[in-house]
């Protein structure tokens, strides 16, 4: 049987002073995760993540995609800084990230 599954990643405290801190994904996920949860809408089982490090992001990331059937529906939802690495790759930014010019370093511990 088939399954409705969310994850919404919200990020808006960072370390690095010089991003600017964001007020929209703080109001952002839980009323999102209402609505996907509410059976008359959409009816989804919601995983939400709001301010973690990229490690615990990444982990939740591959539990939630982890045995999922071909029938299941699923939805991953960010909201917070993003960023290009490339032309090819964007990236979202976590509450770790800290901005050396052109280059980004993670620095949490875990």
């Amino acid at each position: 049987m088939s399954r409705r599954l969310a994850m919404l990643i919200a990020t808006y405290e960072y370390q690095d002073s010089t991003l600017l801190q964001l007020t929209t994904p703080a109001h952002d996920a839980e009323p999102s995760a209402a609505v996907l949860k509410d059976p008359a809408i959409a009816g989804f089982e919601v995983t939400t993540l709001v301010n973690q490090p990229h490690h615990r992001v990444g982990e939740a990331i591959g539990d939630f995609y982890r045995n999922r059937r071909r029938d299941d529906l699923t939805l991953l939802y960010f909201t917070g800084h993003g960023m290009s690495a490339s032309v090819w790759i964007d990236v979202m930014v976590d509450v770790c990230i800290r901005l050396e010019g052109a280059l980004c370093r993670w620095e949490c511990a875990g």
